[in-house]
């Protein structure tokens, strides 16, 4: 019909079986009060279904209160990455401090080991 509408206007003809179409689809009286009736839907409605309502949406409510956000998530994660980034800093010292003690003790080492040897040699001259 898009396409009908596009390439002339309408005529009365086309109104009459538009508005044909439209209330075949609308329901009758009669398939409206199949659906409820006022007792019905008073039934549905009374003052303890309501409070019962009430009290499961503020129940939720206080739930998804809490929950955290993710800006609260976002923060405590900078916090605990912050505090993993100074640990790993002090880490990375010792280890920088162990090898340079671990090369020191080997000098010292090589070096006792050299004057040991020429203690020997020393006391075997005397």
């Amino acid at each position: 019909m898009d396409d009908l509408m596009k390439e002339r206007p309408a005529t009365i003809q086309d109104i009459d079986n538009l508005r044909q179409e439209l209330l075949s689809k609308l329901a009758s009286k009669e398939e409206i009060k199949k659906l409820a009736t006022k007792e019905e839907i008073k039934k549905l409605a009374t003052q303890e279904s309501l409070d019962n309502l009430a009290a499961i949406v503020f129940q939720q409510q206080h739930q998804m209160s809490l929950l955290e956000t993710k800006e609260d998530a976002n923060k405590k994660f900078d916090l605990v990455m912050s505090a993993i980034d100074g640990l790993a800093k002090n880490i990375e010292n010792h280890y920088i401090e162990l090898k340079s003690g671990d090369s020191t003790f080997r000098r010292h080492e090589r070096q006792l080991e050299n004057h040991e040897d020429r203690i020997k040699v020393l006391e075997g001259n005397a």
